[in-house]
């Protein structure tokens, strides 16, 4: 373990490491949330919202494929839903 990295986890302070995994991850979302805006730019509501539904099952959290959800769900007049994602 690297020095500062052992002084960091004696205060308790946990540690991320980038497994290969985790890398692959961060590309995919990225790839999946400019292809869900693309989409929604087209005006393709149903299919931006399918990719930023894929999004969201890799990352739960992510705040961009959150918001993109909301706006798919405006675009279509589902407004309640849209509430819920913004």
């Amino acid at each position: 373990m690297h020095y500062s990295s052992l002084l960091l986890h004696r205060r308790g302070i946990k540690l991320v490491t980038d497994t290969t995994k985790n890398i692959i991850d961060k590309a995919k979302i990225q790839y999946k949330l400019s292809e869900g805006k693309h989409k929604y730019y087209a005006h393709n509501y149903r299919g931006a919202l399918t990719i930023y539904r894929e999004v969201i099952s890799i990352d739960k959290d992510n705040p961009k494929a959150q918001y993109g959800i909301a706006e798919c769900q405006y675009s279509l007049k589902n407004f309640e839903l849209a509430k819920t994602h913004h």
